[in-house]
């Protein structure tokens, strides 16, 4: 399994080429799972890594949008949000709307009578593929759709789709928030990805003299204990870094009080 958690895929935004490198590293693959802290940016990341992919291949004819976060009216106002084109081979599968009386309307949705209408997935993944070539599929996403159905049950029906998408010259992106669920689930979904997607957060450390903007990576704990000193001291893992430069400057501060205060008991 891939893990392209280390770079920052937004930074290739006006880049054509280096995009159209890290988008066939996508379509590859067959299945990533995007995972990040709930945040407006991990969404956008997700809507433009499916747009991308859509955009940048010459084998995907359209994207096929799983809503489960979001009706499909909805995913077309974020999309226009966060300035990201919608194709016009648009496609969604409604797994919410028929759940809670919203009107059935729109030519290019499809809507399944319960969230865990899985064999409506499957239908229509092959109805659109045939209908408009190849596709990205996005599940937008697995934790409301953990919350209408068992760990279990949903696990294997990522392996069903994770077999059954790439056979059909098809990728899906998979889009997961970090801590919603518990680590054991967590595990047991990305068990069944070839892909995983760390996204990042640039956060804003200030000091008197500067500003220092850096990358900041939601690391798992088994990932904390492969950091080496030198990644500390690289600044590969900054947030280690200020945490270790703080700690020296607390304890050089102490030294110095506590050699002060000797000093005055002994009378110098």
């Amino acid at each position: 399994m891939n893990d392209r958690g280390d770079f920052d895929y937004m930074i290739f935004a006006d880049r054509d080429k280096e995009r159209k490198e890290v988008v066939e590293g996508f379509l590859k693959d067959g299945s990533t799972l995007v995972i990040g802290l709930r945040s407006a940016r991990v969404e956008r990341y997700f809507y433009r890594l499916a747009y991308d992919i859509y955009e940048m291949s010459d084998e995907i004819d359209g994207i096929l949008w799983v809503c489960y976060n979001a009706t499909p009216t909805k995913v077309r106002e974020r999309f226009e949000s966060y300035e990201i084109p919608i194709p016009e081979n648009f496609w969604c599968i409604d797994m919410i709307s028929s759940m809670i009386g919203l009107p059935k309307d729109d030519p290019q949705v499809i809507y399944c009578n319960t969230p865990t209408d899985y064999n409506c997935i499957f239908l229509t993944i092959d109805y659109v593929i045939k209908k408009i070539g190849r596709v990205v599929v996005a599940f937008d996403d697995l934790n409301a759709a953990l919350s209408y159905d068992s760990p279990d049950r949903l696990v294997k029906v990522l392996r069903n789709l994770n077999n059954r998408i790439p056979e059909k010259g098809c990728t899906s992106l998979y889009l997961l928030v970090e801590g919603a669920t518990t680590p054991e689930t967590e595990n047991a979904i990305q068990a069944t990805m070839n892909a995983i997607f760390r996204v990042g957060e640039k956060i804003q450390v200030s000091s008197p003299t500067r500003s220092i903007r850096l990358k900041k990576w939601f690391k798992t704990w088994e990932e904390l204990e492969k950091t080496t000193w030198s990644d500390v001291f690289s600044f590969k893992d900054p947030v280690l870094y200020i945490l270790l430069l703080i700690s020296l400057v607390v304890n050089v501060f102490l030294m110095m009080l506590l050699f002060y205060v000797v000093m005055q008991r002994i009378g110098i």
